[in-house]
């Protein structure tokens, strides 16, 4: 499953789905509770009116938005009939917080009549639960299949296009032919029986019945089903505390349909973006698990030699080093190919596993760096350690190594594996860089076994002459 499928088909925990279920029920519970005193009336704000539906509308844009980028990425058409209904959500409800009464202009901006507002949130519920029906029909006949389904790409375009249609009818007619709408409020703000009883009834409704349609035919099983389904819950939440408890507006019942109006449209994106952040998160640190690997050798699990290219190259860095010295340890076992031919490849692949670690577990600190830079060749970097700490872990390496008692092959100069190591340190040298530690290591190595291996040798310790004129070689 690659990142967006990851991020729109996952499932969500039972913490999650408790979490859900947890929201819808204090949602309604809260309208149930609410509904004996929801006619009381309280202080008019328009304040509220505007932080409400200003927040609506831009947690509606920013999640249409989010399913968009969604959809884009993964061709899932039902995404994005539900980017649809959001983007029609936000532009609805724009003009009804323009033409509200008091907010901008005593009877609302654009010459608006007493009805324009109240219209408008109608039609606002309205288009969305029909967009919401859309969604559960792509849901159940386009399942997880990409856009180039037929038929996919027919209803995302007409569900836009009758979007588009109903928005600019919608706003036109509500606003230019006000006097003409059936009035749902009165002067004094009271709301008529036309609204109380038939139109939000309708809408409550309408909302449940979404929902219902939507869970039997998703289950609820991923998150994104599922917190649709919360949204609807809440919107129901709002239309039953805004008409059938309130009564008029600026009523408790009133003021808690805004307050279940705000929850309903931030909800959803908090839990988008959520989401969103937990994969990008999981999705890093698997390309941080990916790029350890990369420099980790498959055999031994030591660093590899890109590992330890980037590894000395950061030991040298001035903000790193800080005038600390830097020592080099280069590592080769004695005759490894003798004992391959007699033993094969298999046994081979085992006594390097075993060397590399006890490599390993001598130099554990937490900046040592244990290195398989060649076939049976081993570097340890020890950052801020000079020449006679270096020479210390070398002494342990070798009876660490000698402590696996690994038979050598027949015939061979000792009767057990061995190994060489050449020793170099900046404290005798301050003005070597990286490349120059490594070369100064490798001629310690292979003096080590000029005279004889089974040894460890320090380049300091090279006669001055043999060791310029090998480094002027390498």
């Amino acid at each position: 499953m690659d990142y967006s499928e990851s991020l729109i088909f996952a499932e969500p925990s039972v913490r999650e789905r408790r979490l859900a279920y947890t929201i819808a029920a204090v949602l309604l519970g809260t309208v149930l509770l609410a509904a004996p005193f929801g006619r009381i009336p309280i202080a008019p704000s328009t304040a509220v009116v505007t932080l409400v539906y200003t927040a609506y509308v831009v947690a509606a844009s920013l999640t249409a938005w989010l399913l968009r980028h969604q959809f884009r990425s993964s061709g899932f058409a039902p995404l994005a009939i539900l980017a649809i209904a959001h983007v029609y959500g936000a532009i609805v409800v724009t003009p009804y917080l323009l033409t509200f009464p008091g907010v901008f202009a005593p009877g609302g901006l654009f010459g608006a009549g007493q009805q324009t507002s109240v219209w408008l949130w109608v039609c606002a519920h309205g288009g969305f639960f029909g967009l919401a029906m859309a969604y559960a029909y792509a849901e159940r006949f386009f399942g997880r299949a990409h856009n180039d389904k037929p038929g996919a790409m027919r209803l995302v375009q007409g569900c836009a296009a009758v979007a588009i249609v109903t928005v600019i009818t919608v706003v036109t007619v509500s606003i230019v032919h006000s006097s003409r709408l059936p009035v749902l409020i009165d002067r004094s703000g009271a709301f008529t029986p036309l609204f109380t009883q038939y139109i939000v009834p309708g809408l409550v409704v309408s909302y449940v019945l979404c929902f219902a349609v939507i869970a039997g035919v998703t289950r609820l099983r991923t998150e994104t089903n599922l917190w649709v389904g919360v949204l609807l819950v809440s919107l129901a939440g709002e239309t039953a505390a805004g008409g059938l408890i309130s009564g008029a507006r600026f009523t408790l019942g009133w003021y808690l349909s805004c307050a279940e109006g705000a929850i309903a449209a931030l909800t959803f994106p908090i839990v988008m973006l959520r989401n969103m952040n937990a994969v990008l998160i999981q999705f890093a640190v698997s390309n941080a698990t990916l790029a350890e690997k990369s420099v980790r050798d498959h055999l031994t699990d030591l660093l590899n030699r890109r590992g330890f290219d980037d590894r000395i190259a950061e030991a040298f860095r001035p903000v790193r080093r800080k005038h600390t010295p830097v020592a080099l340890l280069m590592i080769d076992i004695d005759h490894f190919k003798a004992y391959n031919d007699f033993y094969g490849h298999l046994r081979g692949d085992e006594a390097l596993r075993a060397i590399s670690g006890a490599i390993a577990d001598t130099a554990n600190r937490a900046h040592d760096s244990c290195c398989r830079i060649g076939g049976e060749e081993f570097a340890i970097l020890l950052p801020a350690t000079d020449e006679d700490g270096a020479v210390i872990v070398a002494e342990r390496v070798q009876r660490a190594v000698g402590a696996l008692r690994i038979s050598q092959a027949p015939g061979g100069a000792t009767p057990l594996v061995t190994i060489s190591i050449g020793v170099a340190s900046t404290d005798r040298e301050p003005d070597c860089d990286s490349s120059g530690l490594h070369a100064r290591a490798d001629i310690a190595l292979y003096e080590a076994k000029r005279l004889g291996r089974d040894r460890l040798t320090t380049y300091s310790a090279i006669d001055p002459g043999r060791a310029t004129r090998a480094l002027l070689a390498s």
